[in-house]
């Protein structure tokens, strides 16, 4: 059965629960873990934005690891069609292995809604709503990358690849244009001993996903802030009239 079809990994992914250091065994085994001494150099491979695989080729040709773990961290407050993943996963899967003869190991799905709301709480204080959405979606970046350091360090692993970014993130690159937000997400993971690799997208990139212009096909992933923003604004214009 594939992986984000099985009826334990969808009672994860709905009730999204804090795991991220401590993980269950039909979410990576022991056996995983003791198999995973064995490979001398693994990348943990985010697939939770990743639109094109095309990407994948230039992570392979200057690292050249011998195998890579899919891995895919919810926020809690993300609306997406988790069984898309899997069709992910096989894609990545046929691409590595037909193709740079790298193994692909059985996926893994995890995250900590409470440290990404931690990590929000200074975005929600914020006033004006372009400063809150815009810190909001830097704090997203940041739970993103730091999510995988637990995950890391349990396999040994000292690379990580993010695979792109969700039409819902366009601020992500505009703030990176900014203030280098991808270069301070590098220097928090180097302090643990691990390299994050990224190409950031340049932002008419991920606008032109964001109006659905073929930049990018993640189907269903879409954060809730701005539902959650138009109710606020509703009720407000309520209370005027």
């Amino acid at each position: 059965m594939a992986y984000f079809n099985r009826k334990e990994i969808v009672r994860i992914l709905a009730e999204k629960p804090d795991l991220m250091s401590v993980f269950p065994e039909y979410v990576l085994s022991a056996q995983q873990l003791a198999d995973f001494t064995n490979i001398p150099d693994i990348v943990v491979c985010d697939i939770t934005m990743m639109a094109d695989i095309q990407g994948l080729d230039n992570m392979i040709l200057s690292k050249r690891p011998d195998a890579v773990l899919p891995a895919a961290v919810y926020c809690g407050v993300e609306r997406v069609r988790w069984s898309n993943l899997d069709n992910t996963v096989a894609a990545v899967k046929k691409k590595l292995e037909r193709t740079w003869r790298v193994h692909v190991l059985p996926p893994v799905v995890f995250g900590a809604p409470l440290f990404r709301s931690a990590l929000c709480l200074y975005a929600g204080m914020q006033a004006a709503q372009q400063t809150r959405f815009a810190l909001q979606c830097a704090a997203c970046f940041f739970y993103r990358a730091a999510a995988y350091i637990p995950l890391c360090k349990l396999c040994n692993i000292s690379r990580l690849y993010l695979g792109g970014l969700a039409p819902c993130c366009a601020r992500v690159a505009d703030i990176d244009q900014s203030c280098g937000l991808l270069k301070f997400a590098r220097i928090l993971l180097s302090g643990y001993g691990i390299e994050l690799d990224m190409a950031m997208p340049v932002l008419d990139a991920v606008q032109c996903a964001e109006a659905d212009c073929g930049g990018g096909d993640i189907p269903g992933f879409e954060c809730f802030e701005d539902v959650s923003n138009s109710s606020e604004n509703k009720r407000t214009s309520v209370h005027k009239d």
